[in-house]
């Protein structure tokens, strides 16, 4: 038939529709099986996290939780178990991955603030979860460590550089270590290794905590930000009294929407690539056809 179909007039049309429905009958189910689990799990990404921040999950039901930064529901094994907040019959409650991102983003990549109370917090060991003794969640504490004098800002505090002997705070400023402050008293300008922003109440003004002046003060005055430098803090390192808390969560969910957008990449590439495979094995057997509809009518 097909042989038929090639010396008619309506080769082209006719022709070209058998050919597809061989193909179809080939190789079609292999690739629609592809395509409809990878468009499950591409559907499924997009309607996470699509709305952002205005778009609230439904109401969790008993064995659920909404996480009050990223607005998802989660089963509670998904639950972050701090030490500090967010316990079993709290209200708020925090997923594991958005606590990972806050820690992720705080103080070398290992200390982060608890968005209810501030707390330091760190990663430790994996706990095995209730829902299955296979499956292993991540765990949170409090940041301890010894208290001894830092060697930057010579204060008893936390240490959180044991081999450096720099405490939480220093090793904070560190990161922003080319900040420029103003001094209160001769308004003279200098960099401090040590996060003075935090000690202002407001981004104008002047800190409750001294440093040494190197300029014409000659002893321990207050100091600020230039307004230069204060789009240079990010919303998780801003004092409380900034009003800068909604930013930060909001960078949180930014952040994991773009990790929900990598998924939906993946499941994207993973279509293309079935999609190829299938017009592939579509070219090879144009070919063979072909040579032998060629073989035949010669």
């Amino acid at each position: 038939m097909v042989l038929l179909l090639a010396q008619s007039g309506q080769s082209v049309s006719i022709f070209d529709r058998v050919l597809s429905a061989v193909f179809v009958g080939f190789f079609a189910a292999p690739m629609e099986e592809d395509k409809s689990k990878t468009n499950g799990k591409t559907e499924a990404a997009r309607e996470n996290f699509q709305g952002g921040a205005s778009n609230i999950a439904q109401s969790p039901t008993d064995s659920e939780f909404c996480c009050v930064v990223c607005f998802e529901n989660f089963a509670f094994d998904q639950r972050a178990q701090l030490p500090c907040c967010g316990r079993a019959e709290s209200t708020v409650q925090y997923c594991v991955r958005c606590i990972q991102v806050i820690i992720e983003r705080g103080i070398e990549g290992r200390l982060g603030r608890c968005p209810t109370c501030r707390a330091w917090l760190t990663h430790i060991q994996p706990a095995s979860s209730s829902s299955s003794s296979s499956t292993l969640i991540p765990s949170f504490s409090i940041a301890q460590g010894e208290r001894g004098l830092c060697k930057v800002c010579r204060q008893q505090r936390l240490i959180a550089d044991p081999l450096h002997r720099i405490c939480e705070a220093c090793l904070l400023g560190q990161q922003f270590k080319h900040l420029i402050y103003q001094c209160a008293r001769c308004k003279g300008l200098q960099r401090i290794p040590h996060p003075m922003f935090r000690y202002q109440a407001l981004a104008s003004s002047f800190g409750d905590t001294t440093w040494a002046c190197h300029g014409k003060c000659g002893d321990f005055t207050k100091w600020r930000l230039i307004p230069e430098c204060l789009g240079g803090i990010p919303p998780e390192h801003a004092p409380p009294s900034w009003g800068r808390q909604e930013e930060w969560l909001e960078s949180i969910r930014k952040q994991r929407r773009l990790e929900q957008g990598g998924n939906n990449n993946t499941a994207d590439k993973q279509m293309q690539v079935s999609l190829q495979r299938y017009h592939r094995k579509k070219l090879v057997l144009l070919v063979i056809l072909s040579v032998v509809v060629a073989w035949c009518t010669s």
